[in-house]
């Protein structure tokens, strides 16, 4: 008995450990008030990948990210550092998800926004005390985007009709430097931005 609570403290310590860092979840609002009136339930679900978004290009803003010590390091020194880590991740075999950083530019667009620009960037808010941020914008129910749809506001289609072309996966259709989506369904929790 003393053996089989032994072995099972083991696995139990070893599958936390497995899933340190964990996944990130966000609510799903359901529509539905099951509960108690007037309050609307809600699921916690995963952030994820589309299938039809697993080819991620991230570009990278020319800011220098600030180092220990208040000495900057140059974007051409941390690009590399991350091509370097994304390369890792694309040779797991088991991940689903091939994350590049083909491009280096100057966005000047300050901190990060919900622009449909998958951005790498050390700009953080003043007096945070943060070297980084890498906030994800994800759906919070379930949706269907139609070609023509204006997801995040800035007055341009964020989605394509995949009937119009031969092309089925999110990349920059129009050319206009920020990703648009494929026509179709999405599940809460897919990631729209990072």
């Amino acid at each position: 008995m003393k053996r089989i609570l032994i072995c099972a403290s083991a696995l139990a310590m070893a599958a936390s450990q497995a899933a340190a860092g964990g996944r990130l979840d966000t609510f799903k609002f359901t529509g539905e008030s099951n509960f108690f009136p007037g309050f609307e339930d809600v699921e916690i679900v995963p952030i994820f990948w589309d299938d039809r978004c697993t080819n991620v290009v991230y570009v990278a803003d020319d800011t220098p990210a600030i180092g220990i010590g208040g000495s900057n390091i140059p974007a051409s020194t941390w690009v590399k550092e991350m091509r370097n880590a994304f390369n890792q991740w694309n040779n797991i075999k088991t991940s689903y998800i091939k994350m590049t950083v083909p491009a280096v530019q100057t966005l000047g667009n300050g901190l990060r926004t919900f622009d449909f620009i998958n951005e790498l960037t050390f700009e953080t808010p003043a007096g945070s005390g943060f070297l980084a941020s890498s906030p994800s914008v994800s759906l919070q129910a379930d949706a269907t985007f139609v070609p023509g749809d204006d997801i995040d506001g800035d007055g341009d289609s964020d989605v394509f009709d995949t009937g119009a072309t031969s092309v089925s996966t999110c990349h920059d259709f129009d050319g206009d430097g920020d990703i648009e989506f494929p026509d179709g369904d999405y599940k809460a929790g897919t990631i729209l931005d990072n």
